[in-house]
């Protein structure tokens, strides 16, 4: 390790909490887009190996990996919402690159496919009553509520610390 890594590790829990903080903001502010651990480092300004240390010490995973959690479960939160639109289309616009990694993901993540949680949604929406209106494209529904993209990042923290480690292709 070198001297300028051990002086950039955060001091105490709360610079380590505002740190993880900013990161979070960052990538709610741009889940969409591509994100590299080079990037998140760079946003608080501190090397990636800091990076990596402070993500694991405050919820024992990675930060890519919390970051493909975070995605999964906003793309589950957008097909529950509204099942009716394209997988591909929620794929790409929760930041996934491939619709292949992001099925794989998916996958991993909640023990079904994105297909058959869509199924099951279209489903629980054709028996349900008084469906409340929805916006009818991805960007207004995301853009009408941010609440969704905290508690999405609040359940990707929780479900990063419960869930087995992910095949080496995650990490």
């Amino acid at each position: 390790m070198q001297n300028s890594d051990i002086n950039q590790l955060p001091q105490d829990d709360r610079t380590n909490d505002r740190l993880l903080e900013t990161i979070v903001s960052y990538v709610m502010e741009n889940f969409a887009e591509e994100i590299s651990l080079e990037d998140m480092s760079s946003t608080v300004g501190i090397s990636r190996f800091s990076l990596c240390r402070a993500f694991q010490r405050q919820f024992k995973v990675t930060p890519m990996r919390w970051l493909w959690t975070f995605r999964a479960i906003l793309a589950f939160e957008f097909i529950a919402l509204e099942p009716r639109w394209s997988l591909t289309d929620i794929a790409f616009s929760c930041g996934f690159t491939s619709s292949a990694h992001f099925s794989r993901l998916f996958k991993s993540v909640f023990k079904c496919s994105p297909s058959q949680h869509r199924s099951q949604a279209l489903q629980a929406l054709r028996q349900s009553e008084g469906i409340p209106t929805l916006p009818r494209t991805f960007d207004a529904a995301f853009n009408a509520d941010t609440g969704t993209t905290r508690r999405v990042a609040q359940s990707a923290m929780e479900l990063s610390r419960t869930r087995p480690p992910l095949s080496p292709m995650f990490r």
